[in-house]
């Protein structure tokens, strides 16, 4: 009996001691592990893009491992990921900050030894200057230009950078693209050019800019609407800060450059019964002051006094009214 007490004793003495020894074994070490995470983070960043791992980089990124990362020769991720033809790893890594003006040891950038690079597509027909627009890096918009990146190039959605920098409002990478000769009216597969996407984002700058260079002001895409119609699509107008400012500032710039304030879309209302289905009466009282006609029907009949008595609309009621406003016959 003493005996087997004595085993168990010593077993058990020997447990803790075991696992005494790997506490502080694993106290000493965490300092080092801690360290060491960021390298190693690199390190598989490193072997995942030499892989083509677009999932795995992604997930690296996010855990902190650093994009711009040099080799002992100078070449960086976007080098590696380059020469094997990983569009999909650049389009992450240019995403994340990858700076591409990084020259390796012999003074090449990564588009050195794979120029055709700017002419290939994601899945969905992303260019590396679609990637380089839409992350808002006109450095690389204009290296890549200088490349031979292809400015008036489609997307799967029939969209060229220009669209995508309208839609964003960045405005340094639409002058870019505008002065290496990109397509103001091009349309996209939705009929939409680059001066919709811009007035229904409330982007003025942009919306200025584009029609400053010639965009059609009544571009109508295919529900027969011109961005001015877009822009009262807009939600900006709800909010009470400085992006219904922005909004309404695009309203005043198509406005006053042009546009058609009597269109009517596929679902039969002009602008101005926009304005009161929406409740903008300040949009409502700007189409007042700029002569658009108060008793235009709809294609229900319905004149914007009308819709306004329907949706109780009272102050633009009271508006309508005060300037010729009528009702109609019409339900």
């Amino acid at each position: 009996m003493f005996r087997s007490l004595n085993v168990f004793i010593q077993k058990a003495t020997h447990r803790v001691l075991l696992l005494g020894y790997s506490f502080i074994f694993i106290c000493s070490c965490s300092k080092q592990i801690q360290q060491s995470d960021t390298k190693q983070w690199s390190n598989d960043l490193d072997l995942e893009t030499g892989q083509g791992n677009e999932n795995r980089i992604k997930n690296l990124i996010k855990g902190g491992a650093y994009v711009n990362q040099r080799e002992k020769d100078g070449r960086t991720l976007l080098h590696l990921a380059a020469e094997k033809g990983y569009l999909d790893c650049i389009s992450t890594l240019i995403k994340a900050g990858a700076d591409v003006n990084q020259k390796d040891n012999d003074d090449c950038t990564f588009l050195y030894h794979r120029p055709s690079l700017v002419r290939l597509k994601t899945k969905n027909g992303f260019t590396p200057l679609h990637l380089a627009v839409e992350n808002n890096h006109p450095d690389c918009v204009a290296y890549l230009i200088e490349k031979g990146a292809n400015i008036n190039q489609k997307d799967r959605y029939g969209q060229i950078p220009l669209h995508l920098a309208a839609e964003k409002g960045y405005l340094d990478c639409v002058i870019i693209l505008m002065d290496h000769g990109s397509n103001a009216n091009q349309l996209d597969n939705n009929n939409w050019a680059p001066l919709h996407l811009a007035a229904e984002n409330s982007h003025p700058d942009c919306v200025q800019y584009l029609i400053e260079k010639g965009a059609n002001v009544n571009q109508l895409d295919d529900q027969k609407r011109n961005p001015l119609q877009l822009a009262m699509y807009s939600k900006s107008y709800i909010t009470e800060n400085s992006e219904r400012i922005k909004n309404f500032r695009c309203i005043e710039i198509l406005t006053s450059l042009g546009t058609n304030l009597t269109q009517k879309s596929n679902y039969g209302n002009a602008p101005l019964h926009l304005a009161i289905l929406n409740n903008y009466a300040d949009c409502v009282q700007h189409f007042i002051d700029k002569g658009v006609n108060v008793n235009q029907p709809n294609n229900a009949g319905q004149t914007p006094l009308d819709l306004a008595i329907r949706m109780k609309r009272l102050k633009c009621i009271n508006m309508l009214q005060a300037n010729g406003g009528k009702e109609s016959n019409a339900q």
